[in-house]
């Protein structure tokens, strides 16, 4: 079962984006307010490009491209963050 785990430990990242939309959504209902839907996209593009970059199955050149769409993305959540 360890085995299986330690070799399977990238789909805890594919997890957490479905985490993240639901506790988006979540606290949306709770707070009343509305989603900003634009930083949730970016949160959740980064959380897809984050687990794409993790998995082993994938070729080297889509985990480079998703490395810098990921790096990319940070700086972008950072400054919008920022604004807010």
């Amino acid at each position: 079962m360890m085995k299986w785990l330690a070799a399977n430990v990238y789909l805890a990242s594919w997890l957490s984006v479905l985490i993240a939309l639901v506790a988006m959504l979540v606290q949306s209902r709770r707070s009343g307010q509305p989603i900003r839907w634009t930083m949730a996209t970016l949160r959740v593009g980064f959380l897809i490009c984050l687990s794409a970059v993790l998995t082993p199955g994938l070729d080297q050149e889509t985990r480079h491209v998703m490395e810098a769409m990921a790096a990319s993305l940070i700086g972008v959540l950072v400054v919008r963050s920022g604004q807010e």
